[in-house]
């Protein structure tokens, strides 16, 4: 019997309230055999206190709330792109003073995240690397602004009226594959391009009946993108949630290795590939990813 997928899902804090998101989200569950075995819900000001949010997007969060952009690891190839978006050297401008993070932005301009994100938005937004997104703002004399959105996000889920609704869930790789799950069942990122029958898809496509606002950035629904990460997410956003039944954790690996894992993020290589290790166990199913990570302990690659 093959070892059954394990994810953590949650639907996002203006959806909550919507009375087609979770209706929708429980019928593809039921048609593509996702059975929901734990339910929890958490409060803005339970995820403001637990710093989850920040935590849960990591690499955006701290790029977004920096204090000090110098701080920030920005190889040659990043600099490169910025140079290539901008025709501006990121050192020179950093020394300058005009390189900001969307958290000490938005306070300069004295604006809420929402009311600050609609601004950052307006402007073209390059990406110099993962995680990194950059745009240029008149309102600020021409100053960068990494990451503008997230402020708006961390508002989103932290704010006295906010609700995340967070279910683990279950699904055997030989009816539906990890990464059929991310993108059939709960769809495409962007909801503009998610399979229509993914709950992402369907209720960007029926929006103008349903009155669910379903963007980019709010689409409704969030699911690890793989065991790795659903390791780590499920006691991040459910320290209660008895972690038995995890097969990563089963295995005999800890959360917060994985999570150290995870924030060291090596490039590893698989089929000749070279990627990091994140990324490369993204889509696959807990045997496959079981088995890369012990090839990779073996290695000595990760320890």
């Amino acid at each position: 019997m093959p070892i059954l997928n394990q994810a953590l899902v949650f639907l996002k804090p203006h959806a909550v309230p919507h009375p087609a998101a979770r209706p929708c989200m429980e019928q593809v569950f039921r048609r593509d055999g996702v059975a929901i075995v734990h339910e929890t819900v958490q409060t803005g000001p339970e995820i403001a206190a637990s710093g989850a949010v920040d935590r849960h997007y990591a690499v955006n969060a701290r790029v977004g709330t920096t204090p000090n952009p110098a701080d920030l690891f920005v190889g040659p190839e990043a600099r490169e792109k910025f140079l290539s978006a901008f025709g501006e050297d990121w050192d020179k401008a950093l020394q300058e003073g005009r390189i900001l993070s969307g958290l000490s932005a938005q306070q300069r301009l004295g604006l809420d995240g929402e009311s600050f994100n609609h601004i950052w938005a307006r402007q073209p937004i390059r990406k110099i690397a993962g995680g990194l997104y950059v745009a240029r703002l008149p309102e600020l004399n021409n100053a960068y602004v990494l990451n503008g959105f997230y402020p708006s996000i961390r508002e989103l889920f932290t704010r006295a009226d906010a609700r995340v609704l967070l279910f683990v869930v279950e699904f055997s790789p030989d009816r539906l594959p990890w990464a059929r799950f991310r993108a059939r069942t709960i769809g495409a990122t962007n909801p503009a391009a998610a399979d229509p029958h993914s709950i992402r898809g369907h209720l960007y496509h029926t929006q103008s009946i349903t009155g669910l606002s379903v963007t980019y950035r709010e689409n409704v629904i969030h699911a690890s993108a793989s065991p790795f990460e659903a390791l780590i997410e499920k006691a991040l956003w459910i320290p209660d949630f008895p972690l038995n039944s995890d097969p990563l954790y089963a295995a005999g690996i800890l959360p917060e290795t994985a999570a150290r894992w995870r924030d060291a993020n090596p490039v590893v290589s698989v089929n000749g590939k070279s990627m990091p290790l994140v990324e490369s166990l993204e889509d696959l199913d807990s045997d496959i990813v079981l088995a890369r990570l012990a090839e990779l302990r073996q290695q000595r690659i990760l320890n």
